[in-house]
Parts: structure tokens; sequence; C-alpha cells
């Protein structure tokens, strides 16, 4: 897969989980996490869900009843500056093995595991735990 081709797919996963958010009615008092290692944890968890499904509509079903995650997942992906999407994305790109049709989710796993990465580093100057 090319880099072109990775990128495409890890931007159409992504708007799946946001399509994925807004089509489901919101619910009051959902818990999202204040804190960035939180809500980086949720992301982390979110990607290795991605990891083992057989594709991303059956992890999507999977998450849609946690719509604390999805929250978690769209704004790592949405408020992120677009230089450390880039990073993170040259990263994922950079560290999947050539042939990934057997884990479909694998490239937008690997952007978003990544782009946790990347917002760790970026924030290290910013306050302790506030996103």
């Amino acid at each position: 897969m090319d880099f072109q081709e990775f990128q495409r797919q890890t931007e159409a996963a992504i708007h799946l989980v946001f399509d994925e958010l807004q089509s489901i009615p919101a619910k009051e008092g959902v818990p999202v996490p204040q804190d960035l290692q939180s809500v980086l944890a949720i992301v982390r968890i979110f990607a290795g869900e991605l990891m083992i499904c057989a594709d991303l509509n059956s992890a999507m079903s999977r998450q849609r009843q946690d719509q604390g995650a999805l929250l978690c997942v769209v704004f790592v992906a949405t408020r992120t500056a677009d230089d450390v999407q880039k990073e993170a994305l040259r990263r994922a790109y950079a560290t999947m093995p050539e042939e990934t049709t057997i884990l479909p989710g694998a490239a937008v796993a690997s952007f978003l595991l990544e782009l946790c990465i990347g917002l760790e580093n970026a924030r290290q100057g910013s306050k302790p735990g506030s996103i």
C-alpha cells in the first residue's frame, strides 16, 4: 500500500467514526474525561479494538454503545494540530507492514496510536493533565 492509499484509508475510517457518532442519539451525561492522559487511554483502547475486528463496521458496532469513547477518538483526530497529524500519519505508515489486508483496521489503529504519542510529546510543555 502506498502512502496516499494509507492516508485515504485512515481518513475514511476517521470519517466513519465521526458519522457513527452523529448517527446515534446523543445521551445526556456521557462521561468524557477531562484530562489528556485519560482521553488518550480511551483512544488507545479503541485502536486496540480496531486491530482485532474483522472490519471497521464491526468495530463501530462494538463501540456504538460507548459514545464517550467515540467522542474521545473524534476529539483527538480532529483537534490535533496539522503538523502533529501529518507526523503521526508518516510514522504510522513507516511502521506498517507492506501487506495489511488481513487487518483492515490496522492503518487507522496505527495512526491513532501515533497520534496519541504525538499529542503527548506536543503537550509536554502545557499544563499537566489538561486538554
